[in-house]
This record gives C-alpha cells, structure tokens and sequence, in this order.
C-alpha cells in the first residue's frame, strides 16, 4: 500500500475516533444534568416550606393570680385567721357569759364590724334578745341596756363556743374578751380561745383561767400568751 493511501486510512481513523468521543460527552452531560437536585426555593415559595413557629408557653392559671394577689402580709408576731372562738375544753356542762370579744388587725382597726357571731350549740333560755350573740360585738360591754338585760349567753352544754367569723384569713395583732363581771365570771375557767384559718387549722389556742374582768392578747400571739393590762378604747361603731 502506498503512503497517501495510508494517510488517508489514518485521518478517516481520526475523525471517526472524533465522532465518537463528542457522542459520548454529549450523552454524559445529558445523563448529569437529568439527576442534578433543584435549586432551592426563594421567596415566597422558601417562606411556604419552612417549619411553623413554636407554639407559646399556655398562660398562667387565672386562680393560681388571684390566689398569690390575696395572700396576706403577716408582720412579726402577729397572725392570720378566719374563725376567733371562746369555747369550752373542760368537757364541762357550764354555761358561758361573755360581754364582748373585739379583734383588730395590723393597723390596730377593729375587724369585727358588719361580721354575724354565733353561740352554739344554743342561746341561753332561747331569748336571743336578751342573751344574743349580737352583743359580742356591739361595743357596749355592759350586761344591760334601754332594752334591758344584754348579755351573750349560752346553755350549760360541754360543747357550748361563742365565736366570730371574720369571712377570710385575716391578719390579726390584737385579741380583747369581756368577761361578764356583776355575776358568775368564773365561768370562763376551762375556756379556751381558739383561732383558725379558712382550711381549719388552730393556729392559736390559749387557756382563760383566772375570772378576769378583761383578757388582752397582743402580738406576739403564741399558745403560751399571757393577757395583759388593757383599756379599752371609745368604740366607733
């Protein structure tokens, strides 16, 4: 074979080898371009496909306020109760006479105003007019008035309490009973003063012993207080 027909041979070779390497390339490329992932979102399609905002804490219980708003302030010595209660602790069938119990809060105001007292289990000789409980709490402390005889008064029961009801935990500095003093004030032995919280728990209980004319437990108010001197003041009803 001669050369020129060898080198004809050999550039027809090269272009076919050509031909075939653009194919290959070509249909590579093709096959890159099909499997390539898309490109992110932008805009309002991006904001579409992000994940939603965490929902916010729930609200505090509206109780859970009011409670916290109402709690007292308690200064030192001082206490809290719902219920103050002269009542008997000696199991005994006596009755009980008192002329007055006056309770003042923290500023040294009377807190007993407006409130309802109660005797029980009974008044004496059913005759609330002359032996009510009103009289606990009226300010007079005198075992007779216009209207005649007035004087707190219940029967000869074992179980037999004078008490007022404040409506709440109060605070409480100042505890003055008015024993009843022209007849029968040793009546008052094996009494006690009791003083509880809303729920019912004794947060004061001391013995009245000794027939006194007029018991004072001032702050700071502990089972073991003792009563002391004490003038009453005018009473502003």
């Amino acid at each position: 074979m001669s050369d020129d027909n060898t080198g004809m041979i050999l550039a027809l070779l090269g272009v076919c080898c050509c031909c075939m390497l653009s194919s290959s390339l070509a249909a590579g490329l093709a096959s890159s371009s099909s499997t390539t992932t898309p490109a992110a979102p932008v805009g309002a399609a991006a904001a579409a496909t992000e994940p939603p905002p965490p929902l916010p804490p729930p609200p505090r219980p509206a109780w859970g306020l009011a409670a916290a708003a109402a709690a007292p302030t308690v200064p030192s010595g001082m206490i809290t109760g719902k219920t103050v209660q002269v009542a008997r602790a000696d199991n005994k069938a006596e009755w009980m006479n008192l002329l007055g119990i006056d309770v003042f809060d923290a500023s040294g105001a009377r807190i007993t105003t407006g409130i309802t007292p109660t005797i029980t289990p009974a008044v004496y000789a059913s005759d609330p007019n002359k032996y009510g409980p009103q009289y606990l709490i009226d300010g007079i402390h005198a075992e007779s008035g216009a209207s005649g005889m007035r004087v707190p008064h219940s029967t000869n029961d074992p179980n037999s309490a004078m008490t007022l009801d404040l409506g709440a935990d109060k605070v409480i500095s100042k505890i003055v009973i008015y024993n009843r003093t022209a007849c029968c004030s040793d009546r008052i032995n094996g009494c006690n003063l009791v003083v509880k919280k809303a729920d019912g728990t004794a947060v004061l209980t001391i013995p009245l012993t000794g027939a006194k004319a007029i018991y004072t437990f001032s702050a700071p108010l502990t089972n073991t207080s003792t009563s002391s001197t004490y003038t009453p003041e005018p009473y502003n009803l």
